[in-house]
This record gives structure tokens, sequence and C-alpha cells, in this order.
């Protein structure tokens, strides 16, 4: 078993009532009330639903405003990892549900996340998720429900995540030199890796889909994708510092998918893969600059 299992019991529907939603938000007040307004009702009696909010004084009155029952703390340092370590520290639950909040959850959405944490082996759950950006300009295939791969490009977003507790704080936390306000994001999939070498097992979730809000335009998204490829450099470079042998051949799988969009994009495929390539390339590198460390 695992470093950091606890004796969480095996019922499912025990462990769907005892959780924390947690939602990080920055500035962007308006997609935060319709958020909390789906994760409220997706939410079973007994459950936490925890914001961590920064720059937006709004975020703290919004919960009573529309009716939530939420606890909002303020985050005093910009930065997501940042954040989902301040929330991890604060929830009441050893189970924690995350969302965007510029994304909507479906009835049923709560449960269906939690249900795989029955297996005390279980540190991370990841779910499907409708209308993200696509670097391949196609919508991402729906994993099908079951343990994960290590190719966590497939599947892993925290527009749809789940993590034990317990298992966040076995492996150190979010690393908080990932993620939107760092240098490069990944933070999801670095986690993920972290879990996976520390023996924890992932799980895709036979879950509804999650709906992000397509607020991005095309400039905005195409911006997007570039910085989906150097975080992906980026949390691949963190896991080749630290175990070289274990995963130099997932390296070499993303930087396949890499050059694969040389070819995805038309008559700007050349110009838009070179510049993915070589935004992966740098991640690459700032990746492998970071030492483990501890967060939590």
């Amino acid at each position: 078993m695992p470093r950091g299992t606890n004796s969480l019991t095996r019922c499912s529907v025990s462990v769907a009532a005892v959780l924390t939603a947690l939602v990080c938000t920055k500035d962007r007040v308006e997609f935060l009330a319709d958020c909390l307004r789906s994760l409220a009702a997706s939410m079973p009696a007994g459950g936490e639903l925890l914001v961590v909010a920064h720059g937006d004084p709004e975020a703290a009155c919004l919960p009573r405003s529309i009716g939530v029952d939420a606890t909002v703390l303020d985050a005093p340092v910009a930065g997501k990892s940042r954040q989902l370590n301040q929330g991890v520290r604060a929830a009441a639950h050893d189970i924690i549900v995350l969302t965007d909040d510029d994304c909507r959850v479906p009835a049923g959405w709560v449960a269906a996340m939690v249900a795989p944490f029955a297996d005390p082996a279980v540190g991370a759950v990841y779910g499907p998720v409708r209308g993200l950006s696509s670097i391949t300009g196609e919508p991402p295939e729906l994993m099908p429900p079951g343990p994960a791969s290590t190719t966590t490009w497939t599947y892993a977003n925290g527009a749809a995540m789940a993590v034990r507790r317990a298992a966040v704080i076995d492996v150190g936390g979010y690393d908080e030199r990932l993620g939107p306000g760092a240098p490069a994001h990944g933070e999801e999939h670095d986690l993920a890796l972290r879990l996976i070498e520390h023996g924890w097992r992932i799980e895709i979730a036979d879950a509804p889909i999650v709906e992000h809000l397509e607020w991005r335009d095309e400039h905005e998204t195409r911006a997007n994708l570039l910085v989906y490829s150097r975080g992906a450099g980026a949390f691949l470079g963190a896991a080749l510092r630290r175990q070289p042998r274990r995963w130099a051949r997932l390296v070499l799988r993303r930087l396949r998918y890499q050059l694969s969009m040389w070819r995805d994009h038309g008559g700007a495929g050349w110009t838009f893969g070179a510049a993915t390539t070589w935004a992966f390339a740098r991640g690459l590198v700032y990746g492998l600059r970071l030492a483990p460390q501890r967060y939590l």
C-alpha cells in the first residue's frame, strides 16, 4: 500500500459524503458564480465547498450573494499551484475534487469523481472535459474509465480532477514552480507522475463530462497551445531529472507527439509545428532545472 494511505472505508457512498470541492480563481468572478452553482448542485450532504481567490475582493461576498454555502480563502500571492496547496492545507476532508472557475460540472459529477477512491491505493482521479483548447485541432479523445496510463497529456486536466489529500501531502504538494502564474504550466501532470513514482494509482473516472467555457478568441487559443507545449516540456523535464531511466521513453513519446504538429495545421503547419516544438524544448530545459522540492 502506498505511503500516506489512510484507513478510508471501501464504501463509495461513505467516501462521497466526506469530501472537499476546491476551486482556485483569480480575477474571474464573472465565471465563478455559475461554477459554484453547478458544484453546489452536485455536492453530497456534508461536503465542503472551498474557494481560494486572489486579486478579486468580490469573490469573498459571492457565495452568499448567490445562495451557495462556501468558504472563501484569500490567496496573498498569485499562482495556481500556491492556491492549490493552500486549499489542500485548509481542506477539512481527505478527498478533494477540483475544477476551474470557467467550468460547469453536471449533476452526479462529484459522486462519480470520488467513487474510485473506495480503493485506498488510488491517489488521483481525472475525468472528461469538453471545450478545451486542443493542440491537434480536434477534441481530445475521451479515455475509457479505469487505470490511467503515464501519457498524462491524453487525459490529465485540472478542470476535472480529484485527489487524495494524504497522497498529495505524501509527494510534497503541487510544485509551485509550475502552473498558471509560474514560468511554465503542467502542474496537474507533474503531480500525477510524482504520485506514480510514490506508488499511488491514477484512475480515469466514469464521470459525466465537465463543460469548459470557450471564452478565448483564436489568437488567445493559439497562444494557449504554446503554453501547453512549454508546460509539457517542463513537467517531463522535471520527471527526467528525478528518474531519468524511468521517464526517458515517455519524453521521447511526447516529442514524437510534438513533431506530429508540423503536419496537423494545414498551410500553417510548419510554422505552428516549429513554434510548439520550440516551446516544448524551452519547457524541457526549464523542467530539467527543477530540483525536487516539497511544499506540503
